[in-house]
């Protein structure tokens, strides 16, 4: 049996330990640490694109009102201030300004100071409201879709209310008093839409089309028109969306004979706050068929909304960050 040689150890010379020690001090002197990159922030998704994308429309807006309110005559001021305190509240309740936990560089420089003018405003009002509502109709979430709509109707009615101001013409035509409040539904996949969400909508529209019957019974003049014409769209609202689902006449059907009314109704004012109420019960619906309908099938619901929010205001209705959310009002 051949004996192998024992391994040969190799003990560094002293010249050789001198240069390895020369390098190690080098390396020491410059600062280099031998670690891994430093961790990048995640890279947002196409929902978490939309909820910064509308609050950050949210602050800027809230910004603008603020800067132009001290040049704004008194009736442009009191709408811009609405401006401010809803698109405040609509970035609050998106979540706010993403942090995603990562240490940022400080600045030496502040940022330069919005500056705004009320006419600017009411540009970006009604170019972010048209923005939210697209979202609105196409975001995967229907919770989130439900959320960018309330957004958007509000923006668009502020910018109506700030072009009423301004003496400016309004960002879009709206029904008039005398014109049927809520037109028929436009076609679109009846499949998309089921009986679970629309018959409430069914219930709220056939509800403010008997309420509002009584309420011109209670006006005169103008006023007795516009609530016997908008009576009359509403029911025929809720006939269009029976039969869109397919429930008209059947024992889904949820409308009824008669509905209770309060007491108010018979006094004039009173009378017209029941239909504000009436017309803020129909947004409320829209809001909430809105929840459950899937992408490419809320459009309808959304003009809805907007329809409905429009009409309580003209009824006299506050103004709300959140049409057809009272509960976030």
């Amino acid at each position: 049996m051949i004996a192998r040689p024992a391994p040969r150890r190799l003990v560094p010379t002293s010249g050789a330990l001198v240069v390895v020690l020369a390098a190690v001090l080098a390396l020491a002197g410059c600062d280099l640490r031998f670690e891994s990159a430093p961790p990048a922030a995640p890279t947002p998704g196409a929902a978490e694109q939309v909820r910064e994308r509308t609050v950050a429309d949210a602050l800027a807006l809230a910004a603008a009102a603020r800067s132009a309110q001290p040049i704004a005559d008194k009736a442009a001021a009191a709408v811009l201030a609405d401006v401010a305190t809803f698109s405040t509240a609509h970035a609050d309740q998106l979540g706010g300004v993403y942090q995603a936990g990562l240490a940022t560089p400080t600045s030496t420089t502040s940022p330069a100071a919005v500056v705004a003018t009320p006419d600017q405003v009411l540009a970006a009002l009604r170019t972010d409201a048209s923005t939210a509502l697209a979202d609105a109709t196409t975001a995967a979430d229907g919770a989130t879709a439900r959320l960018l709509a309330a957004v958007g109707v509000s923006r668009a009615a502020l910018g109506t209310r700030l072009a009423t101001a301004l003496n400016e013409p309004a960002p879009a035509p709206t029904p008039t008093p005398t014109a049927p409040a809520v037109p028929v539904p436009t076609a679109s996949p009846a499949a998309a839409l089921t009986a679970a969400d629309v018959a409430p909508l069914v219930l709220a529209h056939d509800q403010a089309g008997f309420g509002l019957e009584v309420v011109a019974a209670k006006l005169t003049g103008g006023d007795r028109t516009a609530a016997a014409t908008s009576a009359a769209a509403h029911r025929d609202a809720a006939e269009q969306w029976a039969q869109r689902v397919k429930i008209a006449g059947t024992a889904s059907d949820p409308r009824r004979a008669d509905y209770a009314l309060p007491k108010t109704i018979d006094d004039p004012a009173g009378a017209r706050t029941v239909a504000a109420s009436l017309e803020a019960g129909v947004a409320e619906a829209a809001s909430a068929a809105i929840l459950g309908a899937p992408q490419g099938a809320r459009q309808d619901l959304i003009d809805e909304l907007t329809r409905a929010d429009a009409a309580a205001a003209r009824w006299g209705a506050a103004a709300t960050p959140f049409p057809g959310l009272p509960g976030l009002a």
